[in-house]
């Protein structure tokens, strides 16, 4: 693939759906902020998909067989959409809300373990690794998904633009996965040209809460078939500590002040790729 090929695939062309998304929110918001959320929502998920599709990953509903189960990602980003726009429109208690948001990373981290089981995973870690990126999951979504006011709205945005390129270099250059690291390269530009643009009412998060679950689903199920795909009995090219500590970098988002925020996600990012780079081993590429 040439590099003017990747630039259209991971770049451009998440970028131009992501601002068609806005400029129609921004019509939509003289009318109704929540529409306009919904459609920041929708635009992320089908940029993302579509960056994807562009490099072939085009997955059935359910998968097939002979698809790879990280695939998932792609309904993961479009039942987070969906997810996003049931939470903007229905006002549950938080505590149900959070038990959902739980529930919805186990399902997504079981359906991308599950063929996995029993010859790369045992059944029980399957279930163990399903229960914690349940609740990474449900942490992450909560953190983003906070609309309280802030001191600088940059704070919630920062983590983010620390922790998802982060991912994505840990994983081509310690876990070689190239793929892998063009999904979340595609979800950068997504996130970054939403936030860039949403142009949100005064005081308001530069990223709605509707962004929230398809950002949340699909940097943790990156994470997650990361962890199962690429490490085989001793060998280890993703860590789970790293898939932790980049949870962790985008979980800053929690720290009101911009800058305290920045030093803490580069902080956790940083020592997740440390932790990647005590397990570096030349293995074979994953394209």
């Amino acid at each position: 693939m040439t590099p003017v090929e990747l630039l259209l695939r991971v770049v451009l062309l998440p970028a131009g759906v992501c601002a068609v998304a806005a400029l129609l929110g921004w019509i939509l918001a003289r009318r109704s902020p929540r529409a306009r959320d919904v459609c920041l929502a929708v635009g992320v998920a089908v940029a993302f998909g579509a960056s994807l599709r562009a490099f072939d990953v085009r997955p059935d509903l359910p998968l097939k067989v002979s698809e790879d189960a990280w695939w998932w990602v792609v309904w993961f980003a479009a039942a987070g959409a969906v997810l996003g726009i049931v939470e903007t429109l229905v006002r549950a208690p938080l505590a149900l809300r959070v038990v959902l948001r739980a529930g919805a990373g186990f399902g997504a981290a079981w359906l991308l373990l599950k063929p996995l089981v029993p010859h790369a995973l045992a059944a029980d870690l399957h279930l163990e690794e399903a229960a914690v990126a349940g609740v990474a999951t449900a942490v992450l979504w909560s953190v983003l998904a906070d609309e309280t006011p802030r001191p600088s709205r940059l704070s919630l945005v920062l983590p983010l633009a620390v922790a998802l390129p982060a991912a994505a270099a840990i994983l081509a250059v310690y876990g070689h996965a190239i793929v892998f690291a063009q999904a979340l390269g595609a979800l950068v530009v997504c996130v970054g040209t939403t936030a860039a643009l949403a142009l949100p009412r005064a005081g308001a998060p530069l990223l709605p809460a509707s962004v929230a679950p398809v950002v949340a689903l699909v940097f943790v199920g990156m994470l997650t078939a990361a962890i199962g795909y690429l490490n085989f009995g001793d060998t280890v090219s993703f860590p789970r500590a790293s898939a932790v500590l980049l949870v962790a970098s985008a979980g800053c988002a929690s720290v009101r002040s911009w800058k305290s925020a920045l030093v803490l996600a580069l902080l956790a990012a940083g020592a997740a790729a440390w932790f990647a780079y005590g397990h570096d081993v030349a293995g074979p590429s994953l394209e």
